[in-house]
């Protein structure tokens, strides 16, 4: 198995799951939100264009639950983004895949 097979099924993995979003937030995406809003204006930008490109395609929240190896966001966003219909511009997939780079820095 190529690291990028073994990476998109522990993506897949990470993300089938809903309910680990559901236990680390009690179903409730207030504290994400908390979080976020104590972030630089730069991240919180960011925040932004995940909430509209993510969307697209599947909750913007589900990311949050995923568990993708620090360093490789960029590639699970291209992947994203070579999605039909997800429409995520360079710019905005560097933007979003830097938000959760910072983001899970951030988490215990």
């Amino acid at each position: 198995m190529t690291f990028r097979s073994a990476l998109l099924l522990l993506l897949l993995a990470g993300c089938s799951g809903g309910d680990v979003l559901d236990r680390a937030m009690g179903r409730d995406v207030s504290a994400i939100r908390a979080e976020i809003a104590t972030y630089p204006d730069e991240q919180k930008a960011a925040f932004a264009a995940v909430e509209e490109r993510c969307a697209k395609c599947h909750s913007p929240w589900k990311p949050f639950a995923a568990h993708v190896p620090k360093g490789t966001w960029s590639y699970v966003v291209r992947t994203m983004q070579r999605k039909p219909g997800a429409a995520i511009p360079d710019d905005d997939a560097a933007r979003i895949a830097a938000f959760f780079e910072y983001y899970a820095e951030r988490r215990p």
